[in-house]
């Protein structure tokens, strides 16, 4: 299943706090605008960092990767963005980064956790 826009709202509604339109609609640009700058700093992770993350995974990818590593951060689950999004930047390197399920399992109900946001108006 492809990642969209309207997904990346639903699934990540604290990431999607930051992205704002500089046309009046928002794009994808401007979900990277958002993962480039000001989430990043946010999340403390190295410029060079995101860069090679852009530079392997794409723009999009990338941007959607640093909206995952927001959302798990702001839960607790993940404590060193900057190692995480390094980790999956290597992955990528090998071949090995499903960043569609990772995303997509994301907001499953678990164990200790309520029921996922079924739409964001």
């Amino acid at each position: 299943q492809p990642i969209d826009l309207v997904t990346i709202k639903t699934l990540c509604p604290g990431f999607w706090e930051y992205v704002y339109a500089k046309t009046g609609v928002i794009g994808w640009e401007d979900v990277v605008a958002a993962a480039a700058v000001p989430v990043r700093a946010s999340l403390q992770i190295p410029e060079s960092t995101w860069k090679a993350a852009a530079r392997l995974m794409g723009r999009e990818r990338a941007a959607v990767a640093v909206a995952l590593i927001f959302e798990k951060n702001a839960e607790g689950i993940i404590t060193t963005p900057g190692a995480y999004l390094n980790s999956m930047v290597t992955r990528a390197e090998q071949g090995n980064l499903h960043l569609e399920p990772s995303l997509f399992h994301w907001r499953k109900p678990r164990k200790g956790r309520g029921q996922p946001p079924k739409t964001l108006n």
